[in-house]
């Protein structure tokens, strides 16, 4: 099994090989015509280089896909210009080109958009433009602008929605066969249009049907040695819409068909000769191993968002053989550089299509092997996960993220002990805000000391945090930071811990029970405590730094009680106490939880004397209000009309709140 320090390298290196692909889909833009020539090969009756429409769009995805990447990559806050950041103001103006020129022209000349060269009006130049106007939206941070486009793409899916439901599939003529290679490029594009509408795409049963009997037809013609009817990448595309669909067996039809599609994978990492996509029009067109590879790459991002690892390590050799074909076709054609379809293959011929997907590959196989390595460091701790999240195609979660809105209800959910009860509010402005700005969902503050004894909530508003997010709650004890069990802390363990931390992105780390290691010292302090507490909070700062996860770390204790180091204003971005509410936060919280006036006013009386026989010091064995002994009031006053006498009610209190458990014989 691939190791985090195994795909830290390949992570690396995979960077590298984005950057170039990169820098060479570049070389095909015309700045003149703001678009993407075709290839080197094909010209017009001027003599200049076509431009293609299928091109433009597919380079857009990938530059827009880029840009995120880069984003990630870049520091917060970088010393000295960097290959990524110069690749990234590279690249911005020509996306900002494009949705000012190319894409804008499909509210006013949509044939200029639309209509191929090749293959004039077809469904799949019109999903790859649907797509494009779905990013468009995503783009805006980056250019500024952003046509209304929502009502020529709606027409422009009505008529793809239209294909797709008389073929069952897809396909660029009526005379050619369905092929599940447009198939998925439309359904991809349904389901991102569907997204950027806020009402998900609703698709047919029989869609999901015909694929799976795709595959069972494919399956079977492999196993009857019936080569000339079998097509590995055709079966590619069927499994990643299978996937989508989850019919009830999809996990072993996804198995077989992929243990099938790598034993036919060839030593230079493509695959044999597919079937054309297309016979009716004028030009043939045929399926590049690269796009086998990408929605591969797709496929173990899914596998991976899912937790479902069965397939990883297959998926995982057949991209890397196909990074190798990467490798191995680059090729220099004048000014321009980069790839052609390995099925077209003539001297000199270099394609904007082919380098844009090449591009797609390398980020999506990027892309996975940071997902990869995620999972396999959260594995090794206590984790309490995120939720799936709706959309079907977590490789495009990223990039659409804006059209993805936190769950922010949670926040209204916290107990706030605060006597202002603006702690949810400033939650949201200081750590959920900045998150949800972010065109990665990097954090802007990334830390928190959250003090308070036991039974304040604490790690309930952490979960809560998390939940609003959509991420992973990992959570940190000091038994974690025990090599063994007759062992004590060790600098070398903290190291290990602190590097996982790390290798995570868009995870929330909640550091709990570390009150023995942050308590102020008292006499002749521990040296491991000490060793320990100025160990802890110098890895923390570096985490601060990176800005990938947000650290909670919450003693039982008081602030006053915590060591000055941990409570230094470098310490942590914020520090927020938490208490027992006082009967201002009491009054706020029952209010919002219990709707009936009648109830609210018994409790504000019952509540209002117990305060005040506190104050007067009549009750020594007596607690606190907790937001657990509110709970349990209005549940029992929901269950019982009686509790409505004040009376009751404030002897219910005084019982719930006495310290420690109930004396066993003493009355009901």
């Amino acid at each position: 099994m691939t190791q985090p320090s195994d795909l830290d390298r390949e992570i690396a290196e995979s960077l590298d090989r984005v950057l170039a692909a990169g820098r060479a889909l570049l070389t095909f833009y015309d700045p003149h015509r703001g678009a993407f020539v075709r290839d080197t090969v094909a010209t017009g009756s001027d003599s200049a280089p076509v431009i293609g429409k299928t091109s433009t769009c597919r380079a857009f995805i990938a530059l827009v896909e880029l840009h995120r990447l880069l984003t990630e990559h870049e520091q917060p806050t970088p010393h000295e210009a960097s290959p990524v950041g110069a690749l990234r103001d590279e690249i911005s103006p020509v996306i900002k080109e494009l949705a000012e020129g190319h894409f804008a022209a499909l509210a006013v000349d949509e044939a200029r958009v639309r209509q191929s060269e090749s293959n004039g009006y077809n469904m799949f130049t019109d999903a790859q433009l649907l797509l494009s106007t779905v990013l468009l939206q995503t783009a805006r941070p980056i250019t500024g602008v952003g046509a209304d486009l929502d009502e020529p793409a709606a027409a422009v899916w009505q008529d793809a929605e239209t294909k797709l439901r008389r073929w069952q599939g897809g396909r660029i003529t009526d005379r050619d066969q369905t092929h599940d290679f447009i198939t998925l490029h439309a359904v991809r594009a349904g389901d991102a249009a569907g997204l950027a509408r806020g009402s998900g795409q609703q698709w047919w049963p029989e869609l999901g049907t015909r694929i799976r009997n795709s595959i069972l037809v494919q399956l079977g013609r492999h196993s009857a040695a019936i080569t000339s009817q079998f097509d590995p990448a055709e079966l590619a595309f069927s499994v990643a819409l299978l996937h989508r669909f989850e019919s009830p067996d999809y996990r072993p039809l996804t198995k077989r068909s992929l243990a099938v599609i790598a034993e036919l994978q060839t030593s230079d990492g493509s695959w044999p000769t597919s079937r054309l996509i297309s016979y009716g029009g004028p030009q043939q067109l045929f399926v590049a191993s690269f796009e086998v590879a990408l929605t591969l790459a797709e496929l173990l991002i899914s596998e991976i968002h899912r937790g479902e690892h069965g397939n990883v390590e297959v998926l995982l050799r057949v991209l890397r053989n196909t990074r190798d074909l990467v490798d191995n076709t680059f090729m220099h054609a004048g000014p321009r550089n980069g790839w052609c379809n390995d099925r077209v293959r003539s001297p000199g011929r270099l394609e904007s299509w082919a380098t844009a997907v090449v591009l797609l590959f390398l980020i999506r196989y990027h892309d996975a092997l940071v997902r990869l390595r995620q999972e396999r460091v959260l594995a090794r701790y206590d984790v309490t996960p995120a939720g799936s999240g709706e959309f079907p195609w977590p490789d495009l979660a990223l990039a659409l993220g804006v059209l993805t809105r936190p769950a922010e209800h949670f926040l209204d959910r916290i107990s706030d002990p605060t006597e202002a009860g603006n702690l949810a509010a400033r939650i949201h402005r200081h750590f959920v805000e900045p998150i949800t700005t972010s065109p990665v969902l990097r954090p802007g503050p990334t830390s928190l000391l959250l003090p308070g004894p036991p039974g304040t909530r604490k790690t309930s508003l952490v979960e809560l945090v998390a939940r609003t997010l959509d991420w992973p709650i990992l959570t940190l004890t000091p038994t974690d930071f025990v090599q063994h069990a007759n062992r004590d802390f060790a600098d070398r363990t903290l190291d290990e811990i602190f590097n996982d931390l790390m290798r995570l992105r868009r995870v929330v780390v909640l550091v709990a029970q570390c009150e023995d290691v942050l308590r102020r010292p008292y006499g002749r302090a521990s040296l491991t405590g000490r060793s320990l507490s100025s160990g802890l909070l110098g890895r923390l700062h570096q985490l601060r730094a990176n800005k990938w996860v947000l650290v909670v770390v919450a003693p039982n204790e008081r602030r006053e009680d915590l060591d000055s180091r941990a409570t230094r204003a470098d310490s942590f971005d914020f520090v927020q106490e938490m208490h027992n509410p006082p009967l201002k936060a009491q009054r706020r919280y029952y209010k919002s939880r219990m709707p009936d006036p009648a109830r609210q006013t018994a409790l504000e009386r019952a509540l209002s004397d117990y305060a005040g026989r506190g104050r007067d010091n009549t009750e020594t064995d007596r607690s606190e209000v907790t937001f657990a002994l509110l709970d349990e009031v209005m549940d029992r006053m929901n269950a019982d009309e009686g509790l409505l006498d004040s009376g009751r009610l404030l002897a219910l209190i005084q019982r719930l709140a006495v310290s420690g458990p109930p004396n066993l014989t003493a009355g009901d």
